[in-house]
């Protein structure tokens, strides 16, 4: 077992090795310096190249470095140990002219004619030396790493020991043996240094020898980790897409157990996830129809085939406030380990019913335009029909008076002038108030928006006693009449011609004229103002609420044929309507009235 004591005497070792090499390598440069005196073990010294005592300097302080963790330090000195050695085997095999040795003898006073350079074999041992002290120098060096690092640590040593071989079995000159070629102070002097390498690798070398011995497993656990990461990674971008949807995504059970919502499901239903997951879809149908659903998804789940929910039918949710709103549902089936499962997709389409109902309503107001513009329309032609005859009927009148004043004054008739001008000022002013009462008739089109209570029994009194210049007729009041909140003033309007009417066109002087309220709905009075006159003949009963319809000449009964068809003006504007029953005597006008008055009504 490797324990800490192991790992103290291993950094020892290790430390001791870096300073025999710091030693050895000083010793070798001392020799080059001092050539004039060197004897003995220094001259055997000088069989290292200058160069080679450089790199075991360089990789003194690497392992000194490595051992108090000075990854810095330690990486820098690699870099030079290797940068030297490849720099020399260019030489060796590509540029023979470098003199790299020779060049880094700039120090030394007595350089021999032909300096010791490095061998071919050196150089290499130090490219796999230093990048082994390189890879050390990294935070954590993985498994991979390590094995590397052991396989270079056996190259370089098996190297060195093939050269220490040969000079002590003396075989061969020159220190050569099988091609290699290394001085017995670069040879031992490699064996010090992959020796400390080792050492102060056990560690994660054992863990990696660990790692070979299960290699078979690996390779099966990788392609088993390969398959389980291609299948998460395509969960995760399914993951992604159900997330990104722009709809509500919600995927139920055959129980109808909520197991996966996305972020537009928690926005549309105002829920966090956790609120959802693993709860009954109920929860998110409207409760008047909850107990419908289990049903449903029975049938879906017994035809499983993508369509749209509620064949037609408008449907509608719950969010977590209580609140219900319209939805739009596609049902698509998935096959999974678990079983089928049911994957929904929600579109909230509140925006989308307020644009149809506003649109609606815009539809709504262009027909009720298209209906004014007809009945503006239909005005225009009366209108037209009024200039070309009922105003020219007056003034033809006119001049036709003119015309027998003139020959009157002539033959000077003179008591035929004061009838003729007395008839002349009644044309002129049927004329006045035929002209009156089209601006009366024109103005009613526009909106009254002042409102005030109005007492109606009170009103009609009041008009009634106002109008009456027959003694012989009277008002009842059946019943309670309102007192209400209304447009006083067109309200007023429709009174007032109505007991005009009837005073008018009563044939007797004695008489009865009723008024009348019951509520018709919710919304609308009905008010009912009858006589017991001379009735309107049932051909007639539709054609006096045309304008300027009259059913007795002008000259004997004096009006415009203007007042019924300003209160059907009036009326309608106000969303009301107003009929006429006669049958023998007397005529019975009703007429509906908004209780309360709004824009609507308009």
């Amino acid at each position: 077992m490797y324990t800490q004591a192991s790992a103290l005497k291993a950094a020892f070792a290790m430390r001791m090795i870096a300073f025999i090499l710091l030693a050895i390598a000083i010793m070798v440069l001392i020799a080059w310096h001092d050539v004039q005196r060197v004897t003995g073990i220094y001259l055997s010294l000088r069989t290292m190249a200058y160069s080679t005592a450089l790199c075991f300097l360089l990789s003194g302080v690497a392992l000194l470095a490595l051992s108090w963790r000075r990854l810095f330090t330690l990486r820098t000195a690699a870099l030079f140990i290797v940068a030297i050695a490849v720099i020399r085997l260019a030489e060796i095999y590509w540029f023979s002219g470098l003199a790299v040795n020779r060049k880094m003898m700039l120090l030394v006073t007595d350089i021999p004619p032909a300096p010791v350079p490095m061998a071919a074999t050196t150089a290499f041992s130090f490219v796999l030396t230093g990048t082994i002290l390189f890879l050390l120098g990294t935070q954590t060096p993985r498994a991979r790493t390590m094995m590397v690092i052991l396989v270079m640590s056996v190259v370089a040593v098996t190297t060195a020991v093939i050269a220490l071989l040969a000079h002590t079995i003396g075989h061969l000159p020159a220190f050569e043996w099988l091609g290699l070629k290394m001085p017995i102070p670069t040879a031992v002097a490699f064996i010090l240094l992959v020796s400390a390498l080792l050492t102060h690798s056990y560690p994660s070398l054992k863990a990696a020898f660990k790692q070979l011995s299960f290699l078979g497993h690996s390779v099966v656990a990788e392609k088993v980790a390969a398959n389980i990461n291609t299948t998460g990674r395509m969960e995760e971008r399914m993951r992604q897409i159900i997330e990104a949807a722009p709809n509500g995504i919600v995927m139920i059970n055959d129980v109808g157990m909520i197991e996966i919502v996305n972020r537009q499901a928690e926005k549309i239903f105002g829920y966090d996830r956790s609120e959802l997951l693993g709860q009954p879809i109920e929860n998110l149908i409207p409760k008047n129809v909850a107990h419908q659903h289990p049903h449903h998804r029975a049938d879906f789940f017994s035809n499983p085939v993508p369509r749209a929910m509620g064949g037609g039918r408008d449907l509608f949710a719950l969010r977590k406030d209580g609140k219900e709103f319209p939805v739009e549902i596609g049902l698509a089936p998935i096959t999974t380990d678990e079983g089928m499962k049911v994957l929904a997709s929600v579109v909230d389409i509140t925006e989308r019913k307020k644009s149809a109902q506003l649109l609606l309503a815009h539809q709504r107001d262009l027909e009720k335009s298209n209906r004014e513009l007809a009945r503006i329309n239909k005005e225009l032609e009366a209108f037209a029909y009024v200039a070309s005859h009922d105003l020219k009927s007056p003034l033809r009148g006119v001049a036709q008076l003119s015309n027998w004043i003139d020959e009157d004054l002539l033959a000077q008739e003179y008591d035929n002038v004061s009838d003729h001008t007395k008839l002349l000022r009644s044309r002129i002013m049927r004329m006045e108030k035929l002209l009156d009462d089209m601006l009366i008739f024109y103005r009613a089109g526009k909106i009254d928006n002042s409102q005030k209570v109005v007492d109606v029994k009170r009103m009609a009194i009041e008009l009634f006693d106002m109008q009456n210049l027959k003694p012989g007729l009277r008002l009842e009041v059946e019943g309670e009449l309102p007192i209400f909140m209304t447009l006083a003033i067109p309200f007023e309007q429709v009174l007032r011609n109505l007991f005009s009417n009837a005073i008018k066109h009563h044939d007797k002087d004695e008489g009865l004229i009723r008024v009348a309220c019951r509520e018709q709905n919710s919304d609308y009075f009905e008010f009912s103002v009858c006589d017991d006159g001379p009735g309107i003949p049932e051909q007639y009963q539709q054609r006096i609420f045309g304008m300027f319809q009259t059913l007795k000449p002008r000259d004997e009964l004096e009006g415009s044929g203007m007042g019924l068809a300003l209160i059907k003006k009036i009326i309608e504007n106000y969303s009301g309507e107003i009929n006429v029953h006669s049958t023998g005597r007397g005529t019975c006008f009703t007429f509906t009235w908004p209780k309360k008055w709004s824009v609507a009504n308009v």
